[in-house]
């Protein structure tokens, strides 16, 4: 039912549904744009949209394709298909930002980007530090980065909504082993009945290397002749040579090796490296 006052305009009638619509040739082509239903919206109050939609095209705009792209916009979960891809491999702690993602974070995971606003990640962030106020940090941190890069590949032209979000406070940890702790430290790890937990121990004792570093370290960077360990890439993003103490080396010589497993620790069922030694040094 074509509208008499305003050209284009019209409400369309199928069985069941009453709609406002607007029809306008935009840049050669016809577009159709459907403004609300009949009833919740009345005859005056869509005439006035369809006004204010005929205004917008006279000055060049699309309702119409503003529409299908707001259909159409990335949502959280499309970001995080392209940070796992496109940057997390890069990053060292990619096993981490994996697990904040596929449980905290699923939380986001059908929100469309332009959706989530500070308030959302404010609210997450207070309910995760509840019980683990480092993790929480630890996730806005992740947004942040998604964000920015969501921006740098053009998902998002928003403001980031993980800025300005205030942390929970990280106490710094100052607690050392003491040197007439040390004898018993030692004995307890002679007396670890896994040989692979003792070697990763040691090793990250008597090396200073970084636990991640331990636990990835592959048998092509160690020269067990030369006694030394060559770290490829650091967190400071630089190679790294260290010498290993003969006692470490020995030990190193007993483990066992998977065949076409590149790691000295390796994982469970000899697959992979070791993840996590929160178990044995707690027991240690």
């Amino acid at each position: 039912m074509r509208d008499t006052e305003l050209p284009g305009f019209a409400l369309r009638v199928t069985q069941g549904r009453k709609s406002f619509i607007l029809e306008k040739r935009i840049r050669g082509r016809m577009r159709r744009l459907t403004l609300g239903l009949y009833g919740p919206l009345t005859l005056d109050q869509a005439r006035k949209l369809a006004a204010a939609h005929i205004g917008a095209i006279a000055q060049g705009a699309d309702p119409a394709q503003v529409r299908q792209d707001r259909l159409h916009e990335p949502t959280f979960a499309d970001l995080t298909a392209q940070y796992l891809e496109r940057h997390a491999p890069r990053k060292r702690s990619c096993r981490d930002d994996q697990g904040m993602l596929t449980t905290h974070l699923l939380v986001f995971r059908t929100r469309k980007l332009t959706e989530l606003n500070r308030n959302d990640v404010a609210r997450l962030h207070a309910k995760v530090g509840e019980t683990a106020p480092y993790r929480a940090n630890r996730m806005v941190a992740l947004l942040r980065k998604m964000f920015n890069l969501a921006r740098d590949w053009g998902l998002y032209h928003g403001e980031n909504p993980a800025t300005r979000i205030q942390m929970f406070h990280e106490a710094s940890r100052d607690r050392f082993v003491q040197p007439e702790e040390l004898p018993r430290l030692f004995q307890t790890i002679a007396a670890e009945v896994d040989p692979t937990v003792r070697a990763v121990v040691l090793t990250a004792l008597l090396t200073g290397a970084r636990r991640t570093e331990v636990l990835t370290m592959r048998w092509d960077e160690v020269s067990l002749t030369r006694a030394e360990w060559r770290i490829p890439q650091t967190k400071a993003e630089r190679p790294h040579l260290l010498p290993m103490p003969h006692a470490l080396i020995a030990m190193l010589r007993r483990l066992h090796r998977v065949e076409g497993n590149p790691y000295v620790f390796v994982g469970q069922y000899g697959v992979g490296h070791l993840h996590d030694m929160k178990r044995a040094w707690d027991r240690i």
